[in-house]
């Protein structure tokens, strides 16, 4: 099959659906498909590039509507591609999915709805935009998709408060490499590295924005720290927020006790797993959380806040804890917790290890794919053979 991913970003650039995508393609191209990635570029100009089988299309951006890129030649650049047998088209809403949903209809081509995480309006004004957007264009790629996929039981349920037909939904959660995110793991150097090694560490992943919930985890540490006053809170990602975080962690009498590491390899990533006493997710919205079974791989204790599919991520009370969101009262709590009950933390971070071995394990979420790929695929060919003996039927009369 010849396959389109079409998305806002794509690595180099730093995320969960980012890397995702990046290993689905690269397994695709591994089972003999011919797959084309189009996404922004971030060098200020439109080029290609072949990245492990994968030929990439990189296009300049236009400008950003909330952090969103908007590409003036993705439509063109698709269409002149050699068309595809499926369009898979990730996040939404973005731009990327209401090109992908035009090119769908006008060519004929099944559309793969891939729907990530979907924002949560920050102010009064965005929540109008938002609204006006999901009653108008918004409404494009949900009513093409032959397909939605969604990565948690929250996010389907949304969906079909939406109006989306529930048999068009499939609940297709991320995964995790097992052996690279692994108990066995020694993060002893990683601890040294960052000045950590004679300290409790918890650890918190992710990007660094408004989503993630990071100014509400800081406060939740300058009350453990009462507690446990030998405590490094490792914060390991890049993004928007930085400048504020680190303003904040002063004013609270944390610069000392944060370390902020930006990205990291993916080489260093299950290091810093591995150095970890305590995980902690603190999001405000979420649609998974890759980090929590990353982490839970690693067999880390793991706490995360009840939003989106982010408690499904774990088995509450057995392999983590989970706390309501913008509590930091709460998250000060479930963290020392953790760290005082060693062997609860231990006994969560075993459980955790097999929880993901049994629910996320990469292989059987590609297997999944494959099966909507060529349901949709057989099902496109077998309406082109109906189609294709109605006009020799019409001919022949």
């Amino acid at each position: 099959m010849k396959i389109f991913q079409v998305l806002p970003y794509f690595p180099p650039h730093v995320g969960g659906m980012e890397f995702y995508v990046e290993r689905l393609c690269r397994e695709l191209a591994a089972r003999g498909h011919e797959v084309v990635v189009f996404t922004s570029s971030d060098e200020g100009f439109s080029y290609s590039e072949r990245v492990d089988d994968v030929n990439v299309y990189r296009l300049r951006v236009l400008a950003k509507i909330y952090n969103v890129p908007i590409v003036p030649s993705l439509f063109n650049s698709i269409l002149r591609e050699e068309k595809p047998d499926i369009i898979h088209a990730h996040q939404y809403p973005v731009f990327f999915s209401d090109v992908s949903a035009i090119v769908s209809q006008l060519r004929g081509i099944p559309l793969l709805l891939h729907v990530h995480v979907v924002a949560e309006p920050q102010s009064t004004f965005s929540s109008l935009v938002s609204s006006f957007y999901y009653k108008t264009i918004g409404a494009s790629p949900l009513r093409a998709a032959r397909r939605i996929i969604t990565p948690s039981f929250a996010y389907q349920k949304m969906l079909v408060a939406m109006g989306v037909e529930s048999e068009k939904i499939k609940v297709i959660p991320y995964c995790v490499d097992l052996e690279r995110f692994h108990p066995s793991n020694n993060g002893e150097e990683f601890k040294k590295r960052y000045n950590c090694d004679e300290s409790s560490v918890v650890l918190s992943v992710g990007r660094l924005n408004y989503q993630k919930g990071f100014p509400y985890l800081l406060k939740a540490i300058s009350m453990v720290l009462k507690r446990v006053p030998n405590l490094k809170l490792v914060i390991v990602g890049e993004g928007e927020q930085l400048p504020y975080l680190k303003e904040l962690s002063q004013s609270l009498g944390l610069s000392d006790a944060v370390i902020f590491t930006g990205a990291l390899s993916p080489l260093e990533m299950p290091l810093a797993y591995a150095a970890a006493d305590v995980f902690v997710l603190p999001s405000i919205f979420e649609s998974f959380g890759i980090a929590l079974i990353e982490a839970q791989a690693a067999g880390k204790p793991v706490l995360c806040t009840r939003v989106g599919g982010a408690p499904e991520t774990l088995v509450e009370g057995k392999s983590g804890l989970v706390v309501e969101p913008k509590e930091s009262n709460q998250l000060a709590e479930a963290i020392i917790t953790l760290l005082f009950d060693r062997n609860l933390a231990k006994s969560m971070g075993e459980e955790g290890r097999r929880y993901v071995e049994n629910r996320f394990e990469w292989r059987k979420n590609m297997e999944r794919m494959l099966e909507i790929y060529e349901e949709m695929h057989v099902h496109t060919s077998r309406n082109n053979e109906r189609i294709y003996e109605n006009k020799v039927v019409k001919y022949n009369s």
